[in-house]
């Protein structure tokens, strides 16, 4: 049997001592949730600090970019700023490509393997953090809605 709560943890190479320590404190929360039955199965992996879109045969963090994305236009949501993707000019080559500089921190939640949230990704509220997404794992509140994960704007506004 499939296990029915998957966290895909994407972590970026080559960061500074306090991101490699928030880091280290998701991988920390994730083993508690997994301890604790939340999630079934947490699977880490690690990208590179950017990538283009040049080769796609021999990037293998690019379909894992497609599908997020895939997500976030499906929710009607973005990876910005989280992820910054912009047009890239090489002057030396006088090619075009576009770059993607990723988190230092990624999860990709899933259902029965079906992708239900990206973090961290912004709506047109606020932003919605890695933290924000373990939070709501802690409290066994998460669903396959986007919007079950406040967002940070959400959080700070007051209530009627």
């Amino acid at each position: 049997m499939e296990p029915s709560t998957r966290v895909d943890v994407f972590l970026r190479n080559s960061v500074p001592f306090h991101a490699k320590a928030r880091q280290l404190v998701t991988r920390s929360r994730l083993r508690s949730l997994q301890s604790a039955g939340v999630v079934d199965e947490v699977r880490v992996d690690t990208w590179a600090n950017r990538t283009t879109d040049t080769d796609r045969n021999e990037n293998r963090s690019l379909p894992v970019l497609d599908e997020l994305q895939a997500w976030a236009d499906e929710h009607g949501v973005r990876l910005t700023p989280g992820f910054d993707s912009h047009d890239t000019h090489c002057g030396f080559t006088g090619r075009d490509f576009r770059t993607t500089v990723f988190p230092v921190v990624c999860l990709a939640v899933y259902e029965h393997d079906e992708l239900v949230g990206v973090y961290p990704h912004s709506t047109d509220t606020g932003s919605v953090s890695v933290a924000d997404c373990l939070s709501v794992l802690e409290a066994g509140a998460l669903t396959a809605a986007p919007e079950s994960v406040a967002t940070a704007t959400d959080r700070d506004r007051p209530t009627p």
